[in-house]
């Protein structure tokens, strides 16, 4: 038989399912039946003409077939991320690989023309130092 844990962590899921299978059950019926497996299957029994057997099993299979789908659930959270974490891994090794290379590009640059690299630098610090006064100011 389900325990009342197990019932009480897919009710939402479990009761949906019986009112499904019968459509002669309503929440009324729910909440007259109390809170444990022994009472909902008596007021199951009670509505439907069920046998305790049939609806016992019902529920076993509905809380079962609820717990591998959260299982599966979890798993494939586990799976995805995994994955999300290799891209992550991967397009990081990638940024850092393109940044080593544009740094070992300017060295270059500089150590062949370092006059017009400080000039650029300088110009480029001019502008910057512009922009931020200009965005001061407006406020």
């Amino acid at each position: 038989m389900v325990n009342r844990e197990e019932l009480k962590g897919q009710w939402d899921s479990v009761k949906d399912q019986l009112m499904s299978h019968w459509r002669e059950l309503s929440e009324k019926d729910f909440a007259q039946a109390g809170g444990t497996p022994s009472q909902l299957i008596g007021t199951i029994q009670k509505k439907t003409g069920a046998t305790w057997n049939e609806i016992e099993s019902f529920i076993a299979n509905l809380v079962k077939e609820s717990r591998s789908k959260a299982q599966q659930a979890g798993g494939l959270a586990d799976r995805y991320g995994d994955e999300a974490g290799q891209l992550v891994k991967v397009g990081y090794e990638q940024l850092a690989t393109v940044a080593q290379e544009y740094s070992k590009k300017v060295t270059r640059t500089v150590q062949r023309r370092p006059v017009e690299s400080l000039a650029l630098a300088f110009g480029v610090g001019l502008l910057a130092g512009a922009a931020v006064l200009l965005s001061s100011r407006r406020r």
